[in-house]
């Protein structure tokens, strides 16, 4: 390949890099605002979203803050490498497995590789409009903490050469034989 080529793709790169870190700041500094207007006793512009919104606090504090900053689960002594993708809890490097990229703990590996996963929703997201995802994140949440359902999302970049940003594509995948059930629900839940 030609130098410039590679100067090209350091280039594109780098500047994901710094969109995704513009995401996460943007996102922790929403937080931190809706933190300090519920400890005021401010009511929200937004109720209903300061409502969803509530459902990923916990998510979103610690993608802003960076897993390096929380400790694993199973080793409070070690620093966490990652969260797994299905019950969103830390574990250190010993206890946690990648696998097309994601992460999951031990148990939940074997959940995600022995069962087939369908996609129930996939939304667009750009660095303006991070909170369209939040849907799936909340239903995600729900499915887990109040059924022990699991489901995973995923997420790919792609940069958009027409109008020079960044776009994820947010997905939700259940398990193929929970499929029309939960995608049924979804539609429900996100109305």
């Amino acid at each position: 390949m030609s130098e410039k080529i590679i100067f090209i793709l350091v280039g594109a790169l780098v500047f994901l890099v710094l969109v995704l870190v513009g995401v996460v700041l943007y996102l922790f500094n929403r937080l931190l605002k809706e933190k300090d207007m519920t400890q005021d006793g401010e009511h929200s512009t937004e109720p209903s979203r300061a409502t969803r919104t509530g459902a990923d606090r916990d998510q979103l504090k610690r993608m802003a803050e960076g897993v390096e900053s929380s400790y694993c689960v199973n080793h409070p002594q070690d620093h966490a490498q990652g969260l797994c993708a299905i019950c969103n809890e830390t574990f250190c490097e010993e206890c946690i497995k990648e696998h097309e990229g994601l992460t999951f703990c031990r148990p939940h590996f074997r959940l995600f590789i022995s069962h087939e996963w369908e996609t129930v929703e996939t939304i667009k997201t750009t660095p303006e409009t991070p909170e369209t995802a939040f849907p799936i994140y909340d239903f995600k949440k729900a499915l887990w903490e109040k059924e022990g359902l699991p489901a995973v999302i995923s997420t790919h970049y792609k940069i958009n050469i027409d109008t020079d940003t960044i776009e994820s594509y947010v997905k939700l995948l259940v398990r193929a034989d929970e499929y029309e059930t939960l995608a049924e629900r979804y539609q429900t839940f996100k109305h």
